[in-house]
């Protein structure tokens, strides 16, 4: 899918920032709907472990199994969003050294 014309007429620099800009609009709809439903499911969580504590004062292994798996499903992504942007950093200061001694 192309949003700019196939024809000859389209300046090079013009697709590449249009790409670019692409690209950033769509990692920010995408960490957003991460970060909604993250929220979503942290509320749920909290509003099973009340019901499940205040409410009928009885908490099993199924309750506690749930928060680990949300404490999992935050740390994980962001043990790999860390690793992913330290990569990325290297990769930049690496082509940066290469670039200055060519």
């Amino acid at each position: 899918m192309s949003f700019l014309p196939q024809s000859s007429g389209a300046d090079p620099l013009l697709v590449i920032m249009f790409a670019q800009d692409l690209a950033e609009v769509q990692y920010r709809v995408l960490y957003g709907c991460t970060i909604a439903f993250m929220v979503t499911s942290a509320v749920a969580v909290a509003m099973r472990m009340y019901v499940r504590t205040v409410i009928l004062k009885k908490i099993g292994y199924d309750d506690w199994a749930l928060v680990l798996a949300l404490v999992r499903s935050v740390l994980v992504p962001s043990y790999v969003t860390c690793v992913l942007m330290c990569i990325d950093i290297l990769h930049n200061q690496q082509r940066n050294i290469v670039g200055s001694v060519s």
